[in-house]
């Protein structure tokens, strides 16, 4: 049995769609200052709205991704 997400994977055609521009793009959502960095507020506000969750949980989601840990 394939999940959503397997079945995504399996006939996405992720050379159309994760190529530089389409990842521009996505990285200037979360960008919402334009600095050129994502924070955790930043996150917080795109993937948390409407929850309540504490500033714990988004630390953790930069601490999984932040290969150079500057936060």
């Amino acid at each position: 049995m394939l999940d959503f997400g397997e079945f995504s994977c399996a006939t996405i055609n992720q050379r159309e769609l994760l190529n530089e521009n389409n990842i521009k793009i996505a990285f200037d959502m979360f960008d919402r200052d334009g600095s050129g960095s994502v924070e955790v507020t930043e996150i917080a506000a795109i993937l948390g709205e409407g929850l309540k969750c504490e500033r714990h949980v988004w630390d953790e989601i930069i601490k999984e991704v932040d290969r150079d840990n500057n936060g």
